[in-house]
């Protein structure tokens, strides 16, 4: 079976595509992104986060790295933001923020923050936009760290 799953992967890394460098983050306010997904109203661009510390923002850039619009989500808290998701649900798109992050196990309660997706023209620098709802999360078992968000419908 390991040689298997071993053979697999060479033959999957192979068919890999040439790393290619587009762009990098140069602005101040984007320090450490923990998650990316695609802006949906427009090829080229994305949505990312910051890990912890940073506040209640997602920031817009383009393919090569610019930042286009800091988007500040009114009503909440986070601790330790650690990915960001898109959905689309009944002709409307939404982003979620993972709010999961869990390194000293001392949060037993973790959130994720549902919100519209902002459609924006690159006239706005900084906008606000309203939490649609709070998903409040706790595991079963013990505290637990997370790293990642994956949304199924």
């Amino acid at each position: 079976m390991v040689v298997s799953i071993m053979l697999l992967l060479s033959l999957s890394a192979s068919y890999a595509q040439e790393f290619m460098r587009l762009g990098k983050i140069t602005h101040s306010s984007i320090t450490e992104i923990s998650g990316i997904v695609p802006y949906s109203y427009e090829r080229g661009y994305f949505w990312v986060h910051n890990d912890s510390g940073d506040g209640p923002y997602i920031y817009r850039i383009d393919s090569l790295g610019n930042l286009l619009q800091k988007v500040t989500i009114k009503g909440i808290r986070p601790i330790d933001v650690e990915d960001i998701g898109r959905v689309s649900y009944k002709n409307e798109n939404y982003l979620l923020l993972a709010d999961i992050g869990n390194n000293l196990r001392n949060r037993e309660i973790l959130s994720l923050y549902l919100i519209k997706e902002p459609k924006i023209d690159n006239t706005h620098k900084e906008i606000t936009v309203n939490l649609e709802r709070h998903i409040q999360i706790k595991y079963a078992d013990k505290r637990r760290d997370c790293e990642a968000v994956f949304i199924d419908l």
